[in-house]
């Protein structure tokens, strides 16, 4: 488990082939635990169907703990539906797993499982849900779940941009990415740098860039190219980051690195090439089942509004006060109120309500365009 989240993936999954050697001599939970460690090395390093493989591979337990079995190999199941993008295949895999380990009263095991269920419902666009499960990890959690520290904020970034704003979360994606770091975990922290490009932050492009010479496999090659893309908004370099992404078959960094093409084309003036970005990013986001991030927001809606206008309008929406989104921006309510008045101006609607009904895609009462 260690060498997986350094981003050793080739030494763990050799570790985990001594594990597979003497599986007909230890129990069921001991193979969990080290087939659980390579699915995550597989995941890390970008080899998705590998990852599958080794998830969908039997491991019968004594006829007394045939029900853990089973919530453990949705726990396997669902890890590596999240990260391919199948997140509604993911949600179901996972909720049956919570059930199950409530049943046995396997708690430790249902941490892991609440952070990636966290992971599919941001992904969705459902942050109620997401605050949710990291709650219920949050609840569970304790010093034998300390490992997984950094993918717990990581899982609280995901969970703000969920909500429409993106600029703190990714700013709490580079907080997880530094506690990782502080505990060398690479591959969860180029993980977490990767989530933070995807919300539009261009400065963690040279730290992945030497990541990429530390953890193994493919996919922290393409994560650093994606970010430099991000940062020079180079729309030919976007789209080819999500056609690499999409070969690879993580299928959500695929959507948002096509829709930051769309938006890098936009700004570019080539219509021809935002249509062509826009198309894919939204077959993408229908393959992982109807994805809602910041990107595929900003490509799908694409609205004449500064980044922190987009965010305070989506909270709106939401149904915040004027207060409770300056507690969460951390400004002043005078800032948000501004904002507001801009947008409102903008978007040529008159209130506060009409606008919330706007960004949820309606057409807002009063407005009277065709």
């Amino acid at each position: 488990l260690a060498l997986a989240l350094m981003g050793r993936g080739e030494a763990a999954r050799q570790f985990a082939e001594r594990g597979h050697a003497v599986e007909p001599h230890i129990d069921g939970l001991n193979r969990f635990m080290f087939t659980h460690a390579e699915v995550l090395a597989l995941t890390f390093t970008g080899e998705l169907e590998a990852a599958r493989r080794c998830a969908n591979r039997p491991y019968p337990f004594s006829s007394a703990g045939q029900y853990l079995a089973w919530g453990m190999a949705k726990i396997l199941q669902g890890t590596v539906d999240v990260a391919q993008g199948k997140f509604l295949q993911g949600i179901d895999n996972l909720e049956q797993a919570l059930a199950a380990l409530t049943t046995e009263g396997a708690a430790a095991w249902m941490f892991p499982a609440q952070l990636r269920l966290a992971e599919a419902y941001s992904a969705l666009g459902r942050p109620a849900d997401a605050a949710e499960a990291i709650a219920a990890a949050s609840f569970r959690g304790g010093r034998h779940s300390a490992v997984y520290g950094a993918l717990l904020e990581l899982a609280r970034a995901m969970q703000a941009a969920a909500e429409g704003t993106a600029t703190p979360a990714a700013r709490l994606a580079i907080e997880a990415a530094d506690l990782a770091a502080r505990s060398h975990q690479h591959a969860v922290e180029a993980m977490a740098l990767h989530t933070a490009a995807r919300f539009g932050d261009s400065s963690v492009a040279g730290r992945l860039a030497d990541l990429a010479a530390r953890v193994d496999g493919r996919l922290v090659q393409v994560q650093a190219r994606h970010a430099v893309a991000v940062a020079a908004h180079d729309g030919p370099g976007l789209d080819n980051a999500a056609a690499e992404f999409e070969d690879i078959g993580a299928m959500l960094s695929a959507a948002d690195a096509a829709a930051q093409a769309a938006s890098a084309h936009e700004r570019a003036g080539d219509r021809r090439r935002l249509l062509e970005s826009a198309a894919t990013a939204n077959r993408l986001a229908a393959a992982c089942g109807g994805a809602a991030t910041p990107a595929l927001r900003q490509s799908a809606q694409p609205l004449p509004l500064t980044t922190r206008e987009r965010e305070i309008a989506n909270l709106v929406a939401a149904g915040l006060s004027n207060r409770q989104i300056a507690d969460r921006l951390t400004v002043s309510v005078r800032t948000v109120e501004g904002h507001l008045y801009r947008a409102c101006i903008k978007l040529d609607v008159t209130d506060r309500e009409a606008l919330a009904e706007l960004m949820r895609g309606g057409t807002p009462s009063g407005n009277t365009a065709s």
